[in-house]
């Protein structure tokens, strides 16, 4: 008897004398602040290290690693590149708690094995991270290398008759996956990569065009021809204009289409309407063009969403049917209300200028404009305010369907002290600023 306790006493002692030889090796190890041997990290030993030596170590590598090259293969064509000018970086810090965390979350056994040195070899890999903006951009340098563009279905109008250019679809380098191509790739390090080419559809096609097939709307406006720089004006804003196509629920606008009256942008300059007083100014005369749409535009029984009347009238339209614009302050915009596309033709003869809206003859309405008789009573300076109110009509087999009140503007004449000749007066060319 008192022998079997001896012997159970001994094999007590001995599990207590080991189970405190393995507990004393797990709190040794865990209480070093080091790398568990054997531990490495894209082929870079750390074992035994402290996270910042293991750090240094990783950087010594990381500085080669992205010396390399990468080729990027698209279409039988190749881009070569050094990773780190294409947004490949190294995540040092993550390498580093990788590593450390080896033996200390990967459970109790783990930690004992590690501890007593009869863990197997641990290889972790390469932790990168990605510079989204420089990898788009290189996929758009090698997408305009080998892309080809698709071309929309366009329409043209010839002395009326219509013409359309099918569409003809092209391709490009595969813009939703090639980002997560090549970050896989390299994450697996691989260094070369192949990227899909995908099918380019035009956005326009010629059963988008179709319906287009009759002239809704034609508006003509006279200009003083032989003012040479205000026609300049008026011919750069023409070319700008004619050919926009609008969808269903697409918008217009002015000023996006024409861009900044800058002399560097072509613009010259003519007389304009500053503070109530005609001045030169750059881009004199395009006012015309935007006033030459607005009225079309209404015509044609289209949305306007903005617009702004001239603080003087103007020589080339009824009072109340003018628009102004001013770049970054005033535009004016409209929206393609009807079921299919509109297209918009512009352009100069002699010293008229003409705005064309085509559509669907589903679409085509009698609109008549109508403006107010001129209320009209002087500032405490002297100067006339004339104020009118604009009506648009809408007839459908002669019966009146509808009358909306479009705009209600006000005028002031033009200040004694200013210069008013006939030929002045002809050639005003109305591009304002707010309420100028």
């Amino acid at each position: 008897m008192i022998r079997n306790r001896r012997f159970w006493s001994f094999i007590l002692a001995a599990g207590l004398l080991a189970v405190s030889l393995v507990l004393g090796v797990c709190f040794s190890f865990l209480a070093s602040a080091r790398i568990a041997p054997g531990v490495s990290s894209a082929g870079v030993a750390l074992g035994g290290l402290k996270q910042e030596e293991a750090a240094e170590r990783l950087k010594e590598w990381s500085k080669k690693r992205l010396t390399e090259t990468i080729t990027v293969s698209v279409a039988g064509r190749k881009w070569t590149g050094v990773l780190r000018d294409t947004g490949v970086l190294i995540d040092i810090d993550k390498m580093t708690s990788e590593a450390y965390d080896v033996g200390r979350k990967n459970g109790f056994l783990n930690t004992v094995l590690i501890g007593l040195g009869l863990a197997d070899k641990t290889e972790l890999p390469p932790r990168y991270r990605f510079d989204e903006k420089k990898i788009d951009s290189l996929i758009k340098k090698i997408n305009a290398a080998v892309a080809v563009p698709a071309k929309d279905a366009t329409l043209t109008f010839v002395d009326g008759v219509r013409q359309i250019t099918p569409q003809v679809t092209g391709t490009a380098v595969d813009p939703v996956n090639s980002y997560d191509i090549i970050c896989s790739a390299i994450e697996r390090g691989e260094l070369e990569v192949s990227l899909p080419i995908v099918q380019d559809e035009p956005e326009i096609t010629v059963a988008d065009l179709e319906p287009v097939d009759t002239l809704l709307v034609k508006y003509s406006t006279q200009y003083p021809a032989w003012r040479k720089e205000r026609t300049h004006n008026i011919k750069l804003a023409v070319a700008k204009i004619n050919g926009k196509l609008l969808k269903p629920g697409e918008s217009f606008s002015y000023n996006e289409a024409l861009g900044p009256r800058l002399k560097e942008n072509g613009y010259k300059d003519a007389i304009i309407y500053v503070n109530g007083k005609m001045v030169p100014g750059t881009g004199g005369g395009i006012c015309q063009v935007s006033s030459t749409i607005y009225n079309a535009v209404l015509l044609a029984n289209l949305k306007i969403t903005e617009r702004s009347n001239h603080s003087m009238p103007v020589p080339y339209v009824p009072l109340g049917r003018d628009a102004t614009v001013a770049y970054g302050l005033l535009d004016l915009k409209f929206e393609n209300t009807m079921s299919s596309p509109i297209y918009i033709g512009a352009s100069t003869k002699g010293s008229r200028l003409t705005v064309e809206i085509y559509g669907a003859s589903k679409d085509k309405k009698d609109v008549k404009l109508l403006v107010s008789s001129p209320k009209r009573w002087r500032k405490n300076d002297g100067r006339l305010v004339t104020a009118v109110t604009v009506y648009r009509v809408v007839r459908e087999n002669g019966v009146e369907v509808s009358k909306e009140q479009i705009s209600y503007d006000r005028y002031l004449s033009v200040p004694p002290e200013t210069p008013t000749p006939a030929a002045t007066q002809r050639s005003a060319a109305a591009n304002a600023v707010p309420r100028t």
